[in-house]
């Protein structure tokens, strides 16, 4: 008698379901009963019968064949645990979104077999070792050996997308600057800013920045199962402290940073002396202010600037000439 392997050696053999078919196979006749043991003497005396339903692992049982007279005689028979495939029974994979349209489900048979040993039936109805799937759910296969014992196996399929920025809110012209990103999902992804000056900070979990410099900067929103990187461009202003027009090139001119005609399109900027005269219109399309007014150079003091945006948001504060 063979069954398949229900794990660690040992199958399920359903006795009373033979007993007629070995009636049939010794010729014997419809009186007579069989009764099942693990032993000789247990068949001999009658003693421990095997329940119906018995786990065992291979071995040989015991019949014992007695009629309604109280005769009886005795026999053997094996019982074969058979070996079932042996595979990896369930995987998850991801499907990226637009980047890798396609994945490939394999049987999951575990080395040294080889695919070649078994027959295959997957739930979407094909018969290879593996199959392409571009849809996420779930996908089952029913790995067959060649003494008929299956193994089934299930593959979780997800898809998993590109961040949708809502859009990233920014808090600016305070003390301290910051960002939050605001996009579905948030936990599916990590997040970075690369500075207009070249530097990035490190891939965090969080969507706020803070202390986030003025400037032009790229936001990188990366997906946490490789499935690729959504870059959105953004504007920080910050009002510098001061500035040396000394004509050095550096630090010559002051004017917002993080504004231009793309992120602004309308937005006034005016400097005042310490007294509230007005003395300097800026567009954001110029370097800034070179310290003159009038052509004529103005003393290393304290200068206050005002800021209307688009958007309605002012700024009022100061900052110093230094010469």
């Amino acid at each position: 008698m063979h069954k398949c392997d229900l794990g660690n050696g040992i199958a399920l053999f359903p006795l009373d379901l033979k007993k007629e078919s070995i009636k049939t196979e010794l010729n014997l006749p419809p009186d007579v009963r069989l009764y099942f043991y693990s032993s000789v003497r247990d068949a001999s005396l009658g003693l421990n019968e095997l329940e119906e339903q018995y786990s065992s692992v291979s071995r040989t049982l015991y019949i014992r064949a007695e009629n309604d007279e109280g005769c009886y005689g005795t026999g053997q028979f094996d019982i074969i645990v058979e070996p079932t495939p042996k595979i990896n029974t369930y995987e998850e994979r991801v499907l990226c979104e637009g980047t890798h349209p396609t994945i490939v489900l394999d049987s999951g048979i575990k080395a040294p077999a080889i695919t070649s040993d078994y027959t295959y039936l997957w739930s979407t109805g094909e018969n290879t070792a593996s199959i392409s799937v571009s849809k996420e759910g779930e996908y089952t296969v029913v790995v067959k050996n060649n003494v008929g014992c299956t193994t089934t196996r299930t593959c979780k399929v997800s898809m998993s997308y590109l961040a949708k920025i809502k859009d990233i809110e920014v808090h600016d012209l305070v003390p301290t600057n910051y960002i939050i990103v605001n996009l579905e999902n948030p936990d599916n992804y990590k997040y970075m800013i690369r500075f207009q000056n070249g530097t990035a900070t490190p891939f965090q979990n969080s969507i706020l920045f803070e202390n986030v410099p003025g400037g032009f900067h790229e936001l990188i929103v990366e997906n946490l199962n490789g499935c690729g990187q959504v870059i959105k461009s953004f504007s920080i202003l910050e009002a510098p402290n001061f500035f040396t027009p000394n004509n050095d090139g550096y630090n010559d001119y002051w004017n917002l940073k993080g504004i231009n005609t793309a992120f602004y399109k309308n937005v006034e900027i005016y400097i005042f002396d310490r007294y509230g005269k007005f003395l300097k219109q800026l567009s954001p399309t110029s370097p800034g202010w070179d310290g003159n007014y009038n052509k004529t150079r103005l003393p290393a003091d304290d200068y206050w600037f005002a800021i209307k945006l688009e958007d309605g948001r002012e700024a009022k504060g100061h900052f110093s000439l230094k010469r």
